[in-house]
């Protein structure tokens, strides 16, 4: 989710003697690759622009603001019996051998490609 939408920039503070910028921010989920790239990519920001130090502190984003960015029922994917019931036009064909090196990889992709 994007930080300006979702008001995740809760609080910025600079101290200009010491060089150092100061940011609290807001995520739906905290922990985790999201969080940790969010960081680094703020901070190389924050010192490619003149910080010699930055502090960042995470905090959870209300669940109000949260649900105003999940995507809405007609979005989400179908589940499985969804698209297995009879009234999905999507067609299943199967490809099975017992043996081994008898083309099965090959009919597929020629099934897929026509």
């Amino acid at each position: 989710m994007p930080l300006k939408e979702t008001e995740g920039i809760v609080e910025v503070s600079i101290k200009e003697e010491k060089e150092h910028v100061s940011v609290k921010l807001a995520m739906a989920q905290l922990g985790g690759a999201p969080q940790l790239d969010l960081q680094m990519a703020v901070v190389n920001a924050l010192k490619e622009n003149g910080a010699k130090t930055v502090g960042i502190r995470f905090e959870t984003l209300p669940e109000e603001k949260v649900n105003q960015f999940k995507p809405k029922e007609e979005n989400k994917p179908k589940t499985i019996e969804g698209l297995l019931s009879q009234n999905n036009p999507v067609e299943f064909i199967a490809i099975a051998s017992g043996k081994g090196g008898v083309g099965k990889s090959t009919v597929a992709v020629n099934l897929a490609v026509a």
